[in-house]
């Protein structure tokens, strides 16, 4: 660079640093007295710095200068610093490398150490389980034999704390062997059962409500037995024997007596009536049909409250359930469901047979309503929608033989 230049480049310098000097003056104030307090003491000395050279001007070339100089070997220095800090850097990483490789490696093959004893321990987890599983499974199934020696000694001890219903001996010749179509017909009728009228846990509940009126007639007292006429799969003999109430049943379809005997209770396996009709008169305590009165006839109506009159003691009570004709879903559809249906009661239609029959105390409740959600709207048509198709599906009449009751109802009072 030549002498023209290096002193223009040292006037352009001093120019910056001169301007630089008289914005601090302003700052501080009109130069006339020193810079106020608040200022630092490097902006206070370029102040004064800046007046000494406005009374020295001959200084600012050389100052000039050295303040170019000065800034350009600070850059040098700065520069030259950051090179040694870079390769400082870049060294211990490169010493530090090796060691952070190795301890990816340690770290990598500790975790393959750690998958491979979760496996292990996922493969004895997996093989405890099956064990525990099937442990449980014969666990249940002793339960469950247990439970049903249990049902079978509970039935043994009430057999021989009671005694089989008197029933005298049948004096007509014994019924055919069923044939293959008979069999077939039996056993369907039972899973029709199974299928339309719920699970066995289901009917115990909905059976139990008919629990207070046996009790507060004295119905299963141990001199006071309870015969239920087409006990079916023995839901209720098993709700009267947890009730602790001495009860037995009558049967004709094979199949039902094999389960009802598996549980463990006394069932007989012939037709109701011609039971009934063999037994000693005022020798029950109760009576029970629950829903049985709709597989037969007139005539078999007649017959069943004539004997229930005789072979009830005074006060014993008759009761029955039976589906129910006001509901026109039951009337019109599912009563129809079973071939064997014969008969469709009302509450006052089989209120009228028990008053014929010389019953008395006699009383009804309609039973198990459609559910909540399937009802319509109770408006005006809703309301009477539910009434007629939604209503309760069955409904129980209830009699009690009266004292000195002869069995024999008088003929015309059917009619009435």
């Amino acid at each position: 660079m030549g002498e023209r230049g290096s002193a223009d480049w040292q006037a352009a310098a001093f120019a910056r640093v001169e301007e630089e000097a008289r914005a601090m003056l302003r700052m501080g104030g009109d130069g006339g007295g020193p810079p106020p307090a608040r200022l630092s003491f490097a902006v206070r000395l370029k102040a004064r710095v800046a007046r000494r050279l406005e009374r020295l001007p001959w200084l600012r070339a050389p100052l000039a200068w050295l303040w170019a100089l000065a800034r350009a070997r600070a850059t040098r220095i700065l520069a030259h610093q950051t090179r040694i800090l870079a390769l400082q850097t870049q060294a211990g990483l490169a010493a530090i490398e090796p060691r952070l490789a190795l301890m990816a490696e340690r770290l990598e093959q500790g975790l393959a150490r750690q998958r491979d004893e979760l496996a292990a321990l996922g493969e004895r987890l997996l093989l405890l389980q099956g064990g525990l599983d099937e442990q449980r499974r014969a666990w249940t199934a002793e339960a469950a034999a247990r439970e049903a020696e249990g049902r079978r000694l509970r039935a043994a001890i009430r057999h021989l704390a009671h005694p089989a219903l008197p029933v005298a001996a049948a004096t007509s010749l014994p019924a055919p062997t069923p044939s293959v179509l008979s069999r077939l017909w039996d056993a369907e009728l039972l899973a029709m059962t199974d299928e339309t009228r719920g699970s066995e846990d289901e009917i115990r509940r909905r059976v139990s409500v008919h629990l207070p009126v046996l009790r507060r007639h004295g119905a299963g007292l141990p001199d006071r037995p309870i015969l239920d006429l087409g006990c079916g799969r023995g839901e209720w003999l098993e709700v009267l024997a947890s009730a602790g109430l001495r009860g037995e049943g009558v049967e004709t379809s094979p199949a039902a007596v094999a389960r009802c005997r598996e549980k463990g209770l006394r069932v007989h396996e012939e037709d109701a009536l011609a039971l009934l009709g063999r037994l000693p008169d005022a020798s029950l305590g109760g009576i029970t049909l629950l829903h049985v009165i709709e597989h037969l006839d007139l005539a078999q109506h007649a017959r069943l409250f004539d004997e229930a009159l005789r072979t009830l003691k005074p006060g014993g009570v008759l009761l029955m359930e039976t589906p129910n004709g006001e509901n026109f879903s039951v009337s019109g559809r599912s009563f129809w469901f079973d071939p064997t249906h014969r008969v469709l009661h009302t509450p006052a239609s089989l209120l009228r047979w028990f008053r014929a029959a010389g019953f008395e105390q006699i009383a009804f409740a309609r039973l198990h309503p459609y559910p909540a959600a399937s009802r319509f709207p109770e408006d005006a048509i809703g309301s009477r929608l539910n009434e007629w198709f939604l209503g309760e599906q069955d409904f129980a009449v209830w009699g009690v033989r009266p004292e000195g009751a002869t069995g024999e109802a008088e003929p015309d009072r059917i009619a009435q």
